[in-house]
């Protein structure tokens, strides 16, 4: 098992690696990294290595594996001037935006984001894994999709999901693209709020400015181009039968995903 990791991780080793030099990070390809066993150091290194010496170190240390840990480490109970507690006392809140108020109610740990919201008694963070289950078992999207995601080109946020429709604020940042894609389930119709957008759909360049916009059809071979020094933002609005990400079929990737 540990010849197959060292493989693994040669692979990646010698890979073309993507840059970006603009958020100052470097891209591995996801399908090399897959091919790693997800295994505890302990277990893929450790049991393995023969010549191992130990210094002590005397200092605090926290896994930080819960909610709980992270509540630990903070001095404030609250990461939010919006929150308002009445009679209560030992909770640690974390919130977005939403206000969130209590009246009444002891060391609780209450995690507030777009899309969710956790509260669990201190202690009992850990079970976390059990909801993430039962969201999987029930099939909510909350369970693998995030709101907001970071990606080597930029960032989206979901503005809106539904049965019938997604929508999308897409954040491209300069000298970036996506990757060329198409979609079997769904169309799309990118908006541009700010910048110019390069698009390339079926083979055509269209240059796209504030205001402007276009219609991606079902199995249209397309991908978005922020040729410019100044940063792109679209809203894109899906429709069809399926939003998932896994309908992204890409035929080439700057960023070898």
């Amino acid at each position: 098992m540990c010849v197959v990791t060292q493989e693994a991780l040669e692979a990646i080793i010698n890979q073309n690696i993507s840059k970006n030099e603009n958020r100052d990070e470097i891209n591995f390809s996801s399908n090399l990294f897959s091919k790693i066993p997800s295994q505890s150091i302990d277990f893929s290194v450790m049991e393995f290595e023969k010549n191992i010496k130990l210094y002590p170190l005397n200092s605090k240390w926290s896994d930080i594996g819960s909610w709980d840990s992270v509540s630990e480490i903070n001095e404030i109970n609250s990461i939010s001037k919006n929150v308002i507690q009445i009679e209560s006392s030992n909770n640690f809140i974390r919130n977005n935006k939403r206000i969130i108020a209590t009246i009444g109610v002891k060391d609780l740990i209450i995690i507030d984001n777009d899309n969710a919201t956790l509260i669990t008694q201190k202690n009992h963070s850990e079970k976390v894994k059990l909801i993430v289950k039962e969201l999987i078992k029930n099939k909510f999207p909350e369970a693998e999709e995030h709101t907001f995601e970071e990606r080597p080109w930029g960032k989206f946020y979901n503005l809106l999901v539904t049965k019938y429709c997604k929508v999308k604020q897409i954040e491209i940042i300069p000298r970036q693209r996506l990757s060329l894609q198409y979609h079997n389930f769904r169309s799309e119709h990118w908006l541009i709020i700010s910048g110019t957008a390069k698009i390339h759909l079926n083979g055509r360049i269209i240059i796209l400015k504030k205001g402007m916009s276009i219609d991606i059809p079902v199995k249209a071979h397309h991908y978005i181009h922020n040729d410019t020094d100044d940063p792109l933002i679209i809203i894109e609005t899906q429709l069809g039968e399926h939003f998932s990400e896994d309908d992204i079929i890409r035929l080439d990737d700057p960023h070898n995903r």
